[in-house]
């Protein structure tokens, strides 16, 4: 039963949404031009899908390292260290023509990828009134599906 009286719409919750659209879409690009980047500078199909796998990899590990931190430590630092690693990743892309140099930048963007991703779902789950958690979440699930549709064009 959704309360229409329980406000979902706050600007908390706005800033979220689009947190999480703005931060994704050039994940999403990052992801699609990667591999194409990669034979360029005279890697292979296998060490495109190796950094992916870096990426994922460091992400997984350090994500129940975030989880811990994020009421010790607050979630908007937490949060910001993320946004920041993944910044200044992806930016590094851009002056990497070395296939180690990617493997570490991905591996920091795993990082980034957790600290981000674990601190905005916390922060998501704060804003969001219990009442109507399912459809906020809903909301926000459209949202990172939209960056998935507006990355690759």
């Amino acid at each position: 039963m959704v309360h229409s009286k329980t406000k979902l719409w706050s600007i908390d919750y706005i800033y979220t949404l689009t947190v999480g659209l703005i931060v994704n879409i050039p994940n999403i690009i990052l992801m699609t031009i990667l591999p194409l980047f990669v034979l360029s500078i005279g890697g292979t199909n296998s060490i495109a899908g190796l950094l992916t796998t870096v990426l994922t990899m460091s992400a997984l590990i350090f994500r129940p390292f975030f989880g811990k931190i994020l009421d010790n430590v607050g979630r908007r630092m937490v949060l910001v260290l993320g946004l920041c690693l993944l910044a200044v990743s992806t930016i590094m892309h851009v002056l990497s023509t070395n296939i180690i140099l990617l493997l570490v930048l991905r591996f920091f963007q795993g990082i980034g990828l957790s600290a981000y991703s674990t601190a905005l779902g916390t922060i998501l789950s704060d804003v969001v009134p219990a009442p109507r958690i399912s459809e906020g979440i809903g909301y926000f699930g459209v949202s990172q599906t939209i960056s998935l549709a507006a990355g690759p064009p």
